[in-house]
């Protein structure tokens, strides 16, 4: 009868053990499945630029080291002179100097702002 516990034990606890294993390579596998499926790791939403041609004030300000103030210079630079051909014309946005646009180069973009439809 002892020997028959004895077994008994071992039995229950290779299969929790193998239950164990099973459960964790699964949710290894779906964790896999899921992030190939979202594309996730390939480029963190944190990592998207803010394009300076489009973004209003309050998104520029989400860049570091871009206040309000700053922000606000940038967007009337934009308007009274035009969509900025590249990051280094922010250098000429008051309040903007090149350390500023060195630091910038990696959060910020310059797209083309959507044309206005010719009349017809």
């Amino acid at each position: 009868m002892q020997r028959f516990s004895q077994l008994s034990r071992s039995y229950v606890t290779l299969s929790l053990l193998t239950v164990m294993l099973v459960v964790g390579f699964s949710g290894m596998v779906l964790a896999d499945e899921k992030q190939s499926e979202t594309g996730a790791m390939a480029e963190p939403m944190a990592e998207q630029k803010i394009d300076v041609n489009t973004a209003t004030a309050e998104e520029l300000q989400q860049l570091k080291g871009i206040g309000e103030k700053k922000a606000e210079e940038i967007v009337k630079h934009r308007t009274a002179n035009g969509p900025f051909k590249s990051v280094d014309d922010l250098a000429n946005v008051k309040g903007i100097g090149e350390a500023t646009v060195a630091k910038l180069k990696d959060q910020v973009t310059v797209g083309m702002p959507p044309k206005a439809k010719a009349s017809e």
